[in-house]
């Protein structure tokens, strides 16, 4: 089922860049938003199978010592699982497997939250890199490759070139517990920076909700309902383009080492949901009375 908020398509567009679309039912999980917000995209991932592909594009690469497959990203029992996988008959640099989605529509200012399980909190389980985040497409993302995300760029769904900035509500490095928040930008050089009073620690054995308000100004994280940071974006950290959202669950080496996954390992996502409201004076039309 589609839900769609017709008198804020308008302006949200105008202002953020962002194209909406909206997906199930607000269900009772969701802790507390920001004050002025109103839905305007939601997918709980409730039908099984392969998430959807007017919705969503699939990790499909090759990268920091493991490979993240299409096939690894299902919904199950009521969530999107990334499952973390190994296969000894395969050759070195493809035996560990992950994988992830990329949302096919652009989302711009407002408020992002996910409800997430996570895999990991012991050394004995390095190796699984797991992230909730939202970055650009551009040719080299590895997302499904060039004819899928090329046929989107051709009707003007997404940029052709998109990857000016990055923001990480979740970082996650399966050996620890430790919930990391980044906040990259790429133009004209990458640089990364923590916002204050980042990082928190959660018990893996739990579902935890997982929140970022992006403003023009800066954005604020949350978890399980409460602000806890903020990155204040000034200078060469304030930029705005529309954003792709990322869940993904990948092998790396640099997380601590590659160990064998324990049965059943997996990234579970139980919904997305972004909210947005009016912010006047952002992203305004130049020369709008021409």
């Amino acid at each position: 089922m589609k839900k769609f908020f017709p008198p804020l398509i308008g302006f949200i567009t105008l202002l953020c860049g962002i194209q909406v679309f909206a997906q199930g039912q607000v269900s009772n999980l969701s802790i507390q938003v920001p004050d002025g917000y109103n839905l305007l995209f939601e997918d709980n991932f409730n039908q099984p199978g392969k998430p959807s592909t007017n919705d969503w594009l699939f990790r499909n690469n090759k990268k920091a010592g493991g490979l993240s497959l299409p096939a690894n990203a299902i919904i199950n029992n009521g969530c999107l699982q990334i499952k973390y996988t190994h296969n000894a008959s395969s050759k070195p640099g493809e035996q560990f497997r992950g994988g992830g989605v990329v949302s096919t529509h652009n989302f711009g200012y407002g408020y992002y939250e996910s409800r997430i399980k996570f895999y990991g909190g012991s050394p004995d389980q390095s190796g699984f890199h797991q992230s909730f985040w939202s970055m650009g497409l551009t040719g080299t993302n590895e997302a499904e490759g060039a004819g899928v995300r090329d046929s989107l760029v051709n009707i003007d769904a997404i940029p052709q070139e998109n990857r000016v900035l990055e923001i990480d509500a979740i970082e996650l490095e399966s050996k620890h517990n430790s919930l990391d928040q980044n906040y990259h930008v790429y133009s004209p050089v990458h640089k990364m920076e923590y916002p204050e009073n980042g990082k928190i620690t959660k018990d893996l054995s739990k579902w935890v909700v997982m929140g970022y308000e992006w403003l023009p100004d800066r954005v604020n994280f949350y978890c399980d309902g409460k602000y806890f940071a903020t990155k204040k974006l000034e200078g060469i950290w304030k930029l705005f383009v529309p954003q792709n959202v990322w869940f993904t669950a990948l092998p790396v080496e640099w997380a601590g080492g590659m160990s064998i996954p324990k049965e059943g390992a997996m990234m579970q996502v139980d919904y997305f949901r972004f909210y947005a409201k009016k912010l006047p004076g952002a992203n305004r039309i130049g020369n709008e009375g021409f």
